[in-house]
């Protein structure tokens, strides 16, 4: 069912009826959350495409669209049950409600966020709880998309997967493990980088290491963070981001509260993020902004 929750998730919203309008749109809504280079050379049978990292370098397994299931060959396309979606995904579908949608502007954001998969919108209480923040960066269409992943009873994001039955035993061949055994391996606050105005389709990696480029990673409509990047000085530790740590992409609460889990300085603003707490209905966390002077 994964691969056919894919392509129904493609097909539930276009942009417009007609073909892309410039190179490396694509005419959906959602498009694929995956290096489509990548995928070409999997599906032809090269054996030098590492099988765990696939195709998905810019998100992981955060989201049906960034991989869903495909085996290690011989596959059966329609092995694995569909899993979650990130906000970016919801957002592009019109599932979250614009009351839902925190827009953070300069200065302390102080906010509560639902799990991302409830199974309904959550009751709100003076604004709050909301189910993702929006971060502009930038004055154009770039910006962090925060959201808060844990395990929900009953919805996709308390999906596992038995590895031994799709694609052999992992202690034997972890190299070749896709997805990890639990899709939401972790749990905690995510930090996406958008920028609409990048490529949809991604660039051809060719032999560089597909999780740690900023070149290849950076050309893209969207990309994950994990608290593996951060240096804590605004810098980012780009040799950090692997296969493993797109597995633990959450940022958890911060052990001394000097101390943020998150803070980044682009060009124009710096973004800082404090995880306070976490439990099963809401996390609580400050999001700064500040101009660059």
């Amino acid at each position: 069912m994964s691969c056919a929750v894919h392509d129904i998730i493609h097909t539930l919203k276009r942009l417009s009826p007609g073909l892309p309008s410039f190179p490396g749109a694509r005419g959906r809504a959602v498009p694929c959350l995956y290096n489509n280079f990548l995928q070409i050379y999997w599906l032809g049978g090269d054996s030098g495409v590492d099988r765990s990292v696939y195709c998905a370098p810019y998100i992981g397994w955060w989201d049906n669209t960034g991989d869903h299931l495909h085996p290690k060959p011989p596959r059966s396309f329609f092995s694995g049950d569909p899993y979650g979606v990130c906000s970016f995904t919801k957002l592009r579908l019109d599932f979250i409600p614009s009351t839902h949608i925190y827009d953070v502007i300069e200065g302390e954001n102080n906010l509560q966020l639902a799990p991302l998969a409830v199974a309904q919108i959550p009751a709100q209480s003076g604004g709050q709880p909301n189910l993702v923040a929006k971060v502009p960066i930038s004055d154009g269409n770039e910006y962090l998309l925060v959201e808060y992943r844990r395990p929900v009873p009953q919805t996709p994001d308390d999906i596992t997967v038995n590895l031994d039955g799709l694609v052999g035993r992992s202690e034997d061949d972890p190299d070749a493990v896709n997805p990890p055994e639990h899709l939401v391996s972790d749990d905690g606050i995510l930090v996406y980088h958008v920028n609409e105005e990048k490529s949809q389709l991604g660039r051809d990696p060719g032999n560089i290491d597909i999780t740690s480029s900023p070149l290849l990673i950076r050309d893209f409509v969207l990309f994950l963070y994990t608290p593996s990047m951060m240096n804590g000085d605004g810098t980012l530790n780009w040799s950090g981001r692997t296969k493993v740590t797109l597995k633990s992409a959450a940022f958890k609460p911060q052990v001394q509260p000097t101390d943020p889990v998150f803070y980044v300085r682009y060009p124009q603003y710096s973004v800082r993020i404090d995880v306070w707490s976490k439990d099963d209905t809401s996390a609580d966390i400050t999001v700064t902004k500040s101009p660059i002077s």
